[in-house]
């Protein structure tokens, strides 16, 4: 018996009789200015309508005169800076220059929305544009990785950022250091003691100097400098007291628990 053949596969360009080579420029050719996203790094940060002036970090190849040249992408303005919110709460922090960021491009032109919120009809009909950027704080490059630890010695490179460690304790690399020669603990300029281990054990909230503000733990909350409240507050088996969240309502709380949240 005569096993069953299976037709012959055709390619659908092939079908259609498409020129593969031209079509394929073609797709590089509108691919090519397609953005999604890039690493970038804050030139400026504006805290009233909290955006900034970002520069992408990664520069752009174009052939110029027959040349492959890198070229800086222009600088994005006013790009609105992303910080964790919702449910009338939000975690904010100070941006400064210099601070990386992960820039995205939204599908659509966000003008409309970006100044009248809600949902809106878009007013440009550009895709993955440079203009439709937002910027997610919170990447960092690797010679920018606080916890990036590694020994000293003499004659080491160590990077800006850094955690270098010296005899069991750990110091934060404050400048770039090439050919080491002193120990951290003596070379003050460029080294800063760590005074508090990092934890892998709890949520901490640290300075750029390395030094603890925040931490929790399953058991409790540590805090330190000072701490100013509105209202009574006491702590006999958990916190209680009350605060005003960004939209003006009053939050309740007894032992820990939040018992009430009034107008």
């Amino acid at each position: 018996m005569t096993e069953p053949t299976s037709p012959s596969v055709t390619s659908l360009a092939t079908r259609l009789e498409i020129d593969c080579e031209q079509w394929g420029l073609a797709i590089d050719k509108e691919v090519r200015g397609l953005r999604v996203a890039l690493p970038g790094i804050i030139v400026s940060f504006n805290p009233v309508a909290q955006t900034a002036i970002v520069q992408c970090a990664i520069r752009e190849t174009l052939t110029i005169n027959g040349i492959p040249t890198h070229v800086n992408i222009p600088q994005l303005l006013d790009v609105p800076v992303i910080f964790p919110r919702g449910g009338g709460f939000v975690l904010t922090f100070p941006v400064s220059e210099g601070d990386e960021c992960l820039v995205i491009f939204s599908d659509l032109c966000i003008d409309m929305w970006w100044q009248n919120g809600g949902i809106q009809n878009r007013r440009e009909a550009r895709r993955h544009n440079f203009s439709d950027a937002f910027a997610i704080l919170g990447p960092f490059s690797q010679p920018n990785v606080l916890s990036s630890t590694v020994r000293w010695m003499i004659g080491g490179n160590y990077t800006a950022g850094n955690i270098v460690e010296f005899q069991g304790k750990n110091y934060l690399c404050l400048n770039d250091v090439d050919n080491s020669t002193d120990s951290p603990e003596e070379d003050t300029d460029n080294f800063s003691l760590v005074e508090e281990p990092f934890s892998n054990t709890s949520l901490q909230l640290r300075k750029i100097d390395g030094s603890v503000m925040l931490e929790i733990t399953d058991s409790e909350i540590n805090l330190t400098g000072n701490v100013n409240t509105t209202g009574n507050s006491s702590s006999d088996s958990g916190w209680s007291g009350s605060f005003q969240t960004l939209t003006g309502k009053i939050v309740t709380v007894q032992n820990g628990i939040i018992v009430d949240v009034g107008n």
